[in-house]
């Protein structure tokens, strides 16, 4: 009877060391998941965080040559604008030196034509005097 007993005995002491076995390694495969399921979320934060930062700097380059193609062209747009004023000014000069021509030639032309009235006029006085 001793014999079962010990052997029951051996028998309930086997299953207690077994089930606090498997309950040790279900806590340390746990722990082990826990760790592993903390690195990967760690690296995604990381690798989240890098993505982030390329991004950011992706879009200021983007904007800096958004930014120097603006000007690039706001320069030209410029530069056309002083050139047409050039182009207008030098134009307006040319248009008011011609007024100023025609202006001249009109002026001389009355002045003729007030001398020829005058010598007519004198013509026609000295005609008169003479039919006298």
């Amino acid at each position: 009877m001793n014999d079962i007993l010990i052997s029951i005995l051996l028998i309930c002491v086997g299953l207690i060391v077994g089930i606090i076995g498997t309950f040790i390694f279900n806590n340390i495969r746990k722990n082990k998941a826990n760790a592993s399921a903390e690195k990967i979320l760690t690296d995604a934060k990381e690798e989240a965080e890098r993505i982030k930062k390329d991004t950011i700097n992706e879009a200021k380059e983007e904007a800096n040559e958004i930014k120097s193609k603006t000007e690039e062209e706001l320069k030209e747009k410029k530069s056309e604008i002083k050139e047409m004023e050039k182009r207008l000014i030098s134009r307006e000069e040319s248009l008011d030196k011609r007024n100023e021509n025609l202006q001249n030639s009109e002026n001389l032309i009355d002045e003729k034509e007030k001398n020829l009235q005058d010598k007519q006029d004198d013509i026609q006085n000295e005609k008169a005097k003479i039919e006298e």
